[in-house]
């Protein structure tokens, strides 16, 4: 119906490969029509072959399968829990999510695995551990502790759209740094033979990620997420806002547009062009605006089907209890969603009203 209607739109985006500033044309196109039916019939294979969390789910179940029947996950987890208070295990596990992120995979790979077999040692439910590490490893994942490579590239990019107005205006890369044994293995028959278990486990989980990796590949292909992010960005630009008016439009328009578009850098190269020159006209520091937008871009990660490691993590709980689909882990990360969103706009709002500065040259 958006084909129909002519629904395009021009802009300027960041480049990725280039990092420059660049005007392209995006318009919706159809899976009705002759090029979409041919799209979804001939590329059936390559969208599963091509999503993301497949290989990495084989070769991580690998780990984990081998890790689990060698005892070496149940050792760890009982030196964690012998060293570590009960009821602290929660705190533990989130903190942890929130410093993987400089090892960008690590955390969904290790951590949340990790998480649900750690919780039963403590007498709670598996789906307990892993939403508790999950929450840490994706709904903060724009922050951190620490300096990781990410944020290079987000400061150039926002460098990039300062420069559309003020080519001696630049940020730094710290520009938000103030906010932000068991010998079960003996032969190599014992380990094809864990390793064959954990796969005879993923049958169902398979179908699971091909019906999703369609579904993803269709949704990218209408480009509806891209015309539907720079529409929301231009209405806003147009409104007669206050500061922190626009402000607080600019983190809602990022929780929204953070569902068709879940990726971080993306998402970015198309807001950035449009909201750092109007925000630097009225004033606000590109710290200011860097550290809204990571504020509304994690928390929605945990409840969006369309994050790539989101269907790795339903893997996971299906491990743990076969009926956990979608829905499961959807329900089960709501309330931390919603909780880390109203956090982090607390605290932001807080710190930017005080006057605190967002980075050192902020």
């Amino acid at each position: 119906m958006f084909q129909w209607l002519g629904m395009s739109v021009t802009y300027q985006r960041i480049n990725l490969e280039t990092l420059e500033i660049e005007e392209a044309t995006t318009a919706v196109s159809s899976l009705l029509s002759a090029d979409g039916i041919r799209f979804v019939f001939t590329s059936v294979v390559s969208n599963f072959i091509k999503f993301g969390p497949v290989g990495i789910i084989m070769v991580a179940m690998i780990g984990v399968g081998l890790a689990e029947r060698s005892g070496l996950i149940g050792s760890l987890i009982r030196k964690i829990v012998m060293v570590a208070p009960p009821q602290a295990m929660t705190a533990i596990l989130v903190t942890l999510g929130v410093l993987s992120s400089i090892a960008s995979d690590a955390g969904y790979l290790v951590l949340i695995p990790l998480g649900a077999v750690a919780f039963p040692s403590l007498g709670r439910h598996p789906l307990a551990g892993l939403s508790a590490a999950f929450a840490g490893v994706a709904a903060a994942f724009g922050a951190n502790f620490l300096v990781k490579p990410i944020d290079g590239i987000l400061a150039e990019m926002t460098n990039d759209a300062i420069h559309i107005v003020d080519p001696s205006q630049s940020i730094s890369l710290t520009s938000n740094f103030y906010g932000w044994g068991a010998r079960t293995l003996r032969t190599a028959d014992d380990i094809i033979d864990a390793i064959t278990k954990t796969f005879a486990d993923l049958a169902g989980l398979l179908f699971l990620f091909f019906v999703i990796g369609q579904f993803v590949a269709y949704f990218t292909y209408t480009n509806v997420g891209t015309v539907l992010a720079v529409n929301l960005a231009n209405s806003l630009k147009d409104a007669d806002l206050s500061s922190a008016t626009l402000l607080m439009a600019f983190i809602l328009v990022g929780l929204l547009l953070s569902i068709p578009v879940p990726n971080i850098l993306p998402k970015w190269a198309i807001m950035a062009p449009v909201f750092i020159p109007l925000f630097l006209k009225l004033g606000i520091d590109p710290e200011v605006v860097l550290a809204a937008y990571r504020v509304s871009d994690s928390p929605p990660n945990v409840i969006n089907p369309l994050l790539p490691h989101f269907a790795l993590v339903v893997g996971f709980a299906r491990r743990w209890q076969p009926d956990a689909g979608v829905g499961t882990v959807v329900a089960t990360m709501l309330p931390y969603a919603v909780a880390t969103m109203i956090a982090w706009i607390i605290l932001f709002f807080a710190w930017y009203l005080s006057g605190l500065p967002f980075g050192p040259s902020a």
